[in-house]
């Protein structure tokens, strides 16, 4: 099943433990996501975020046993944190778009995801959010 999403409110879990969906779009239009939006999505394989999201907040893919890539928009700048945790995140890459982030949390990310970035500066904002994990300019 796939959605295609119009809004997702900053106070509710959109899709939170929604074993249905497999994959999410979210279109321009869609300009923020609540914490947990996207938690205990166990059939969960893929996202397409829009491109007007400029923050994550916590616990966005806690327990989405079957999300392993994620990429983030160039617009993001803030990403609150945990994606579940080290024991609850199976992401395996993440691709941040981004030309520079102003806050972010990646310390709970598992150390064997890879983080794929643009710049050499936001390598070094990765590392200092926390990341011990591979980061990777391409």
């Amino acid at each position: 099943m796939l959605i295609y999403c119009l809004h997702i409110s900053e106070s509710m879990s959109a899709f939170y433990k929604n074993d249905s969906i497999k994959s999410i779009y979210l279109p321009d239009s869609v300009k923020e996501i609540g914490e947990e939006a996207f938690g205990d999505m166990e059939n969960l394989q893929s996202i397409r975020f829009s491109r007007s999201i400029s923050e994550l907040d916590y616990a966005m893919f806690n327990k989405c046993k079957k999300l392993k890539t994620v990429k983030l928009p160039k617009r993001i700048q803030t990403i609150r944190g945990n994606f579940g945790g080290k024991k609850n995140c199976y992401l395996k890459k993440i691709y941040i778009n981004a030309v520079n982030l102003k806050k972010s949390n990646l310390k709970s990310l598992p150390k064997k995801c890879k983080v794929y970035v643009k710049s050499k500066n936001v390598k070094n904002q990765v590392k200092k959010a926390g990341f011990k994990g591979k980061v990777i300019i391409r």
